[in-house]
């Protein structure tokens, strides 16, 4: 299974890259180069809490991108999180690298890097896990904002070193500015 995934992994990123790397020389071919654009910053990120008598969640997540050209951008943005169950709670926080390429105006192939420090409790106390969750999602224009579904899974996800996470899908719907 574990050759397998990492098989699966090696593929999608010479597809993604390569593809990426094509589709970004022809789209620059038609546009311009320019110096830095303010107007080409792109805003977006994870906003939520959920509380009950025993549990409690909340993340605040944003994003700042930058659009390099029609179809692809990229950016980054720190992470926080706070999660309390049955008396418990830990402070998450990190960051993530992300990039999305616009393979037609509504479907997009997305990857991103990720570094969070958790406490895991006394016996194992913080530690940093990484994922690395690539996928693929719709995006609908509405107004001045889109509004994005993606589902994306983490290549880097195994029952040992991501504890805190069941299961390595990661489903996601929000909206965002400037795409």
């Amino acid at each position: 299974m574990k050759i397998l995934r990492q098989l699966l992994f090696i593929t999608i990123m010479l597809f993604v890259g390569t593809n990426t790397t094509i589709m970004a020389q022809e789209d620059t071919e038609s546009e311009p180069q320019k110096k830095f654009d303010a107007s080409r910053l792109v805003f977006g990120g994870n906003i939520g809490a959920s509380f009950n008598n025993r549990t409690g969640y909340a993340e605040v997540s944003p994003l700042v991108g930058y659009r390099f050209t029609n179809r692809f951008v990229a950016g980054l943005g720190p992470s926080y999180m706070y999660y309390k169950f049955a008396g418990y709670g830990t402070h998450i926080y990190g960051g993530r690298l992300f990039a999305s390429y616009y393979l037609l105006n509504l479907i997009f192939v997305h990857g991103e890097y990720e570094m969070l420090n958790i406490d895991f409790g006394s016996i194992v106390g913080r530690k940093w896990i990484q994922r690395l969750p690539l996928g693929a999602g719709i995006s609908q224009q509405l107004g001045p904002a889109r509004v994005n579904f993606v589902a994306l899974y983490d290549v880097l996800y195994n029952n040992n070193s991501s504890q805190f996470y069941a299961t390595p899908w990661i489903f996601r719907g929000g909206v965002s500015f400037g795409w």
